[in-house]
């Protein structure tokens, strides 16, 4: 939706409107679709509810069935044939150089733009990377499967490029401590602070979360553990399912800190935020991990392209139409 307006978009010269809205758009990965409480969910998650219930959620919104092509399909409005995104990018390359992005279109806007989180549509060539498509601020990953504690991508996922840091702030790597989910939380919140507001700003935040590895603190994974007991799942689907389910609440929390953030700016009612999932969950050995739904990630079932959607932005978007 975004995307298309975007890219549509044609003249060079846009001029800026002095009530033009803050844009926050806010994605999950292999988010299961019957995870998310204002789903009937098994996880608490009150900061994604909350926009739904502020705002508007679709139940037929559709993607594509991994998440590198709706990825190229957000930024630029496109199918991913046409972007050159068919491709892993787990080695190099990366989205067509001369694709005009989602940022690009918001800058000549008068936005200021960043991206929070991860972005893979290219992982270590400059040309293919975030500041070279429209984003003004870059926090977070190029790639995937990376480790959320020690920000390592395993070797198996990087070919012959080997095992890999992968965690930067303006293209340059950064060491920090802590857990990722929380730092991406944590630079949101911190560069909507920094704002002045004398003009808008544009803020993509793709949440690792929860893409493998299937990490998160021991005692959230504890506390699902116990929701799940006595369900007779084998013991495999078990601990993927409390991993899964520890790694949505703790993303919930950062969405949470990131809305507070906006709201404490006196911003809440000139920002729209939008949340959804880039494709369907991972099965991981879980054939029914996005019941009622049939399929799951990389299947062109519903499972695997049916994903969560919800959009804020009081005053516009009418909580009547759902």
């Amino acid at each position: 939706m975004i995307a298309c307006a975007s890219a549509s978009a044609q003249s060079k010269k846009v001029e800026v409107d002095s009530v033009q809205p803050n844009i926050v758009v806010i994605l999950s990965d292999d988010l299961p679709w019957n995870i998310l409480g204002y789903q009937g969910g098994i996880v608490a998650t009150p900061n994604i509810d909350s926009i739904a219930t502020n705002g508007v959620h679709l139940n037929q919104f559709y993607v594509q069935s991994v998440c590198t092509p709706t990825r190229s399909c957000l930024m630029t409005g496109r199918y991913p044939f046409r972007t050159g995104t068919l491709e892993r990018f787990n080695d190099s390359g990366g989205m067509l150089a001369d694709e005009r992005c989602m940022a690009d279109a918001m800058r000549e806007a008068g936005y200021w733009t960043a991206i929070v989180g991860k972005w893979h549509l290219g992982n270590w060539e400059q040309q293919y990377l975030p500041r070279q498509r429209g984003f003004d601020h870059q926090y977070g990953c190029y790639s995937a499967a990376a480790d959320y504690y020690t920000r390592y991508r395993d070797a198996k996922y990087c070919g012959e490029l080997g095992k890999l840091y992968d965690w930067h702030r303006n293209d340059e790597p950064i060491q920090e401590e802590g857990y990722t989910t929380d730092l991406i939380g944590d630079e949101a919140v911190r560069l909507i602070k920094s704002q002045s507001g004398e003009k808008p700003f544009f803020m993509y935040v793709p949440f690792t979360a929860a893409h493998t590895p299937l990490q998160a603190p021991k005692e959230v994974i504890a506390l699902y553990h116990k929701k799940y007991a006595d369900t007779g799942l084998s013991q495999k689907v078990h601990d993927k399912r409390a991993a899964v389910a520890a790694m949505t609440h703790i993303m919930d929390k950062a969405i949470g800190r990131i809305l507070h953030a906006i709201e404490e700016r006196g911003w809440k009612e000139n920002t729209l935020v939008v949340f959804f999932n880039y494709n369907g969950g991972s099965t991981g050995g879980d054939k029914e991990v996005s019941l009622p739904l049939k399929g799951g990630k990389a299947t062109y079932w519903d499972g695997g392209t049916r994903v969560p959607f919800a959009a804020q932005w009081p005053g516009k978007i009418s909580t009547k139409h759902r």
